[in-house]
């Protein structure tokens, strides 16, 4: 039987690579190689494990469901835009084009919502409580019209540079723009 890696052919009982599948010995071979699946992941398994109990005592883990111990651990897949609003540092005095992030933000799908998480943090989700750092946006000053201008972000900050845009569609078509295609953090 080949791993689940599709590395190399493991025997499930000794000389059973000579031996032939037939109809009487299926019933064995089902067992053997279920056995085998169960159980092939165990140093794997008991690593996480002694990691988890690290930082958690393991008798405590009963107490959550496996949801909740993702959100815990992993954060929360489908987060508000009021949760992020709340944690929110907005350093700039333009009212306009942050209330036009803040309506698109709220309209996109949450696909959307985790791909403007890794453009401006890097992460795709959020913390059930507070974020370790505040969310921060301000002000991009450009030359020439700021519609034309991509908002920039410092995944480091968890900080968003919002060009002033003068309308909600030129702030909708740009942040989709860079959420989608502005996915490597560029050093040149």
């Amino acid at each position: 039987m080949h791993r689940s890696d599709g590395g190399s052919t493991v025997e499930l009982k000794p000389g059973g690579a000579s031996l032939s599948l037939t109809y009487h010995n299926r019933s064995e071979w089902c067992s053997l190689a279920t056995a085998f699946r169960l159980h092939e992941c165990d140093a794997q398994t008991a690593a996480v494990r002694r990691g988890v109990a690290q930082i958690l005592p393991l008798e405590a883990l009963v107490l959550y469901t496996a949801d909740e111990l993702e959100r815990l651990v992993c954060g929360q897949r489908d987060w508000s835009v009021e949760h992020l609003r709340k944690y929110a540092e907005v350093r700039t005095a333009d009212s306009r084009s942050v209330g036009f992030l803040w309506e698109v933000l709220a309209e996109m799908v949450r696909e959307e919502r985790e791909l403007f998480l890794i453009f401006v943090w890097g992460r795709s989700r959020m913390p059930e409580g507070a974020p370790p750092q505040r969310f921060i946006v301000d002000s991009q000053h450009v030359q020439g019209d700021p519609d034309e201008h991509l908002p920039l972000a410092a995944t480091c900050f968890f900080q968003l540079h919002l060009p002033r845009y003068r309308s909600k569609e030129a702030c909708r078509a740009k942040l989709l723009y860079a959420i989608y295609n502005c996915k490597e953090m560029d050093l040149a």
